[in-house]
């Protein structure tokens, strides 16, 4: 089954670090965190996947899959975005209001 793009838009209202170059990051909130989750595993059941199966595909471990799945707050950007394309999702990142 081809798996169809699909955007995970999390716009929550987040607090935000100033980086020196003048740039604002959102700091990682349990909220977004949770909502991540959702959309992870509502998606990878959607699919018919284990845990083990998008561990798989993904190239990480099924202990980070369900770290993800459990909106652990502290996770690698690179492995979460390797989950979320075998899961044919992407993470947007776009100014606040937009």
């Amino acid at each position: 089954m081809p798996i169809r793009p699909l955007v995970c838009g999390l716009t929550h209202s987040l607090p935000v670090l100033t980086l020196e170059n003048g740039m604002n990051v959102p700091v990682p909130s349990p909220d977004v965190s949770l909502a991540l989750a959702a959309e992870v595993r509502g998606r990878r059941r959607a699919l018919g996947l284990s845990q083990q199966d998008l561990a798989d595909l993904a190239g990480v471990s099924e202990r980070f899959v369900r770290f993800v799945e459990q909106g652990k707050p502290s996770i690698q950007l690179d492995a979460l975005l390797a989950v979320l394309d075998a899961l044919g999702l992407e993470l947007v990142v776009r100014r606040r209001g937009t």
